[in-house]
């Protein structure tokens, strides 16, 4: 897969935008590739939490809701893709990633 160049290189506000995902998909692909980007990131905060359980002692908070707000929206995904797949129905995917600098 070749990499995208950056989209919008805004120098007011200092925002590029990379296209993470950007195209169709068979349904079976679409959950494979979605799957485990929401699985990644479940991951993700299901280890920052023990770091944060091991060094403080203390659940870390954002940790703590992003997992069920993350495991909500991939099974609302794999949903909408299996409603898809028994329409027989190819799945359009469009994910960017934003990255602007702040304070």
């Amino acid at each position: 897969m070749k990499t995208s160049p950056i989209k919008n290189t805004n120098m007011k506000t200092d925002t590029n935008t990379f296209f993470l995902i950007k195209g169709v998909f068979s349904p079976e692909d679409a959950k494979e590739i979605l799957s485990k980007i929401y699985s990644f990131k479940i991951n993700y905060h299901h280890l920052n939490n023990w770091r944060s359980l091991e060094r403080f002692g203390k659940d870390d908070e954002n940790s703590q809701k992003r997992i069920p707000r993350l495991i909500n929206d991939k099974a609302k995904i794999e949903e909408l893709i299996e409603a898809g797949k028994v329409k027989d129905k190819k799945i359009l995917i469009n994910a960017e990633i934003s990255i602007s600098f702040c304070e």
